[in-house]
């Protein structure tokens, strides 16, 4: 017995949510299909001359992709919006 206080552990922690299990995995991969459909469909509907829908589908396939960056990242906090 030592009145000296135990060594800190600095060792890094490892968290199970913030990890890359299977459902951050899963749910990456969702996102990256919802971006690349959203994304060919906005190129579609460019071709056929609904100017509406393709900018519509331009501005789904960003925001999808940004969160999917953010789940890749592990910096999204809720996985589903």
């Amino acid at each position: 017995m030592t009145a000296m206080p135990p060594e800190p552990d600095f060792s890094p922690q490892t968290s199970a949510s913030r990890g890359m299990n299977g459902l951050r995995i899963a749910t990456a991969v969702m996102w990256a299909a919802i971006t690349v459909i959203c994304a060919a469909g906005a190129v579609a509907e460019l071709l056929v001359g609904i100017y509406g829908g393709a900018v519509v589908c331009l501005i789904v396939a960003v925001g999808s992709g940004w969160y999917d960056y953010r789940v890749w990242k592990r910096r999204a906090r809720r996985l589903l919006l």
